[in-house]
């Protein structure tokens, strides 16, 4: 198989992003995966730098603070997976980025393969479950009550009605009714008696 004429078709066999890029952050080939999530032509992607496909800038990630996986896997020689956040059309997406070094007949690496894998709903439920931890109140431990009015004393050492310590520490509302017992303590006359 002649590997520059059939490379094309193995890259859009592949069903996630993928970018091929030089030593120089050019990119030098493109699936179409890719052109669609960057919302770019390959005649738009394959020759440029791959920072100013995937994060619109000037100059490099790893200038920016961020690591950059194509920068690790030539330096490592060897596979690297970072998480970015990239912008398409003015929308955030954070993604994992495999990236793997090409080797050259002497060992050298040449080009460095990137698979882009849009983690933004992991994230963003990992994100909405720590948020929803952090809003849970639970009522944990041993909560003094008095055992003839029934308040409760809180961590300050202040009581106050069983209702409104546990409405300020949970999301439960409270509505009074009476229960059967006490209906008949305090309502003999109502009472339905056989």
């Amino acid at each position: 198989m002649d590997w520059e004429k059939n490379s094309f078709e193995i890259l859009n066999a592949l069903t996630k992003p993928i970018l091929v890029i030089d030593r120089n952050y050019h990119i030098v080939a493109a699936n179409n995966v890719a052109c669609r999530s960057f919302c770019l032509s390959h005649e738009n992607i394959v020759g440029r730098e791959c920072f100013k496909v995937t994060h619109k800038r000037d100059r490099p990630c790893w200038q920016e603070e961020s690591n950059c996986p194509v920068k690790l896997a030539f330096e490592l020689k060897e596979k690297t997976r970072v998480i970015h956040k990239h912008i398409y059309s003015g929308k955030t997406i954070f993604e994992e980025i495999m990236a793997a070094p090409i080797f050259d007949d002497q060992g050298k690496v040449n080009f460095i393969v990137e698979e882009l894998n849009d983690i933004t709903e992991l994230i963003q439920s990992k994100e909405i479950t720590e948020h929803l931890k952090n809003e849970i109140k639970t009522l944990r431990g041993i909560i003094p009550i008095c055992s003839s009015c029934k308040n409760i004393r809180d961590d300050k050492g202040y009581w106050q009605q069983i209702e409104a310590y546990v409405r300020d520490r949970s999301e439960a509302e409270f509505s009074h009714s009476i229960c059967p017992e006490c209906f008949e303590k305090l309502y003999p006359e109502f009472v339905n008696k056989k």
